[in-house]
């Protein structure tokens, strides 16, 4: 798919570009010791917020070690406002385009990127936040936005470890899916995502089957019908997931599954399983930091404030109901803007 150029970054590192309120005069340095934001995740939501908070300004970092999230497992977008059609992997590039336009590097922007990153604690001592790494480095900064997004669920079945590492029980079909070619694929899921990965495999794979939990598909009227009109793909509707059966070389080769409320157990021939079932918010590390829900989201209100003054959070990991990019990129924005405020007045 085709896009729009972007404006090259100015190769100058240490020029002031007059004309911009918030250029900063600098070079390729390491970031302050103290920063304005550091963003935690490189998801729509947390590559957004780095867009703005760095164009406000901020002495910014973001740090990912997932760049892109979940974002690079839909094969097709069609709801990103001005393009009708593109992979997750595709906005995925673009975006970062963006974010390597603003990077500190080129002199302009004070944009700091940390990617492979994985933030391990977060501590606040009077109003300065501690973000420690996993690697041990230690960054520091008067506010924060957290974006880690989630990670897919799993059902805790004996041998989901060995299937997960013979590639016969996957999550992503972008990644995945040519494994499955002239192989018949079990679906445990009904809402989007399952629907999205059954049209995904109808390209590579002999049969796909959709087991569901309840008596009907959850997702997108338009997904449904290209799914329930695909000869390639068959529905099985109140379904209970019991177990996997693995060969000897720990492939999957079929699961068992109650079919039907009062049926009986039986198992089902297949070469591979994903699982579409959810995802689990990526906030076990912050402990008890900040208050979550039961399902351990991030509380937030309206203006992504979490119960930590100068602490932010956008995207999937909060209790905002509606998880899809584009209302993830706004909620990155609403990030960033609230620290620009809280960095000019304190508590807002």
């Amino acid at each position: 798919m085709d896009y729009a150029p972007l404006r090259k970054p100015h190769k100058d590192w240490n020029r002031r570009i007059s004309h911009c309120p918030v250029c900063v005069e600098k070079s390729v340095d390491a970031a302050p010791e103290v920063l304005d934001c550091i963003i935690i995740g490189g998801g729509p939501a947390g590559i957004t917020a780095a867009v703005y908070a760095s164009r406000r300004g901020l002495s910014t970092m973001m740090i990912t070690g997932d760049t892109g999230g979940q974002m690079r497992w839909s094969a097709d977008v069609q709801n990103w406002t001005g393009v009708q059609h593109a992979t997750g992997q595709e906005l995925v590039d673009v975006f970062m385009q963006h974010i390597d336009s603003l990077d500190s590097q080129n002199g302009v922007f004070p944009l700091w990127v940390r990617r492979g990153a994985f933030v391990e604690s977060l501590e606040k001592s009077n109003t300065i936040f501690t973000a420690t790494l996993k690697n041990g480095e230690v960054i520091r900064s008067k506010t924060v936005t957290i974006a880690c997004g989630k990670t897919p669920r799993t059902l805790g079945l004996t041998g989901e470890n060995k299937a997960r590492k013979t590639k016969t029980l996957s999550f992503s079909a972008t990644s995945d899916a040519p494994l499955y070619t002239g192989k018949n694929v079990m679906i445990i899921g009904g809402g989007n995502s399952a629907l999205d990965i059954a049209l995904q495999l109808t390209h590579y794979a002999k049969s796909i089957t959709i087991a569901t939990n309840i008596d009907h598909l959850r997702g997108e009227e338009c997904l449904r019908q290209k799914v329930l009109n695909h000869d390639k793909i068959t529905v099985l509707y109140n379904t209970e997931t019991k177990g996997l059966e693995l060969n000897s070389e720990d492939k999957v080769k079929a699961v068992v599954m109650r079919v039907g409320e009062n049926a009986e157990a039986r198992t089902i021939a297949c070469d591979g399983v994903f699982y579409a079932i959810g995802q689990t918010p990526n906030t076990q590390w912050l402990g008890d930091f900040l208050e979550k829900n039961k399902y351990g989201e991030i509380v937030v209100n309206k203006r992504c404030q979490t119960s930590v003054a100068g602490c932010f959070a956008g995207g999937d990991c909060t209790d905002q109901p509606h998880k899809q990019i584009v209302v993830a990129a706004g909620e990155g924005a609403i990030c960033a803007l609230e620290c620009h405020e809280f960095v000019q007045h304190g508590s807002v």
